[in-house]
């Protein structure tokens, strides 16, 4: 009987810790991912963005600083 006892408090104790093991690794890989969307994210936005520029002005166009009279 005490062998039976044993056996299951083993039992239970090696579910609970591989039940442990399993969430961290999944919450791991969680904020990984996360790190990981917003790094490709950052990268893929330019850093100069696409400046259409027109006829000439008074306003510096951003990127030439041509005298423009309007851009988008």
């Amino acid at each position: 009987m005490k062998k039976k006892h044993y056996f299951l408090i083993a039992l239970i104790t090696l579910s609970a810790i591989l039940f442990n093991s399993q969430r961290q690794n999944k919450n791991r890989g969680c904020v990984i991912s996360d790190i990981i969307l917003m790094n490709i994210e950052c990268l893929s936005t330019p850093e100069l963005p696409k400046v259409d520029c027109w006829y000439y002005g008074s306003i510096d166009c951003p990127g030439t600083n041509i005298k423009v009279l309007y851009y988008s």
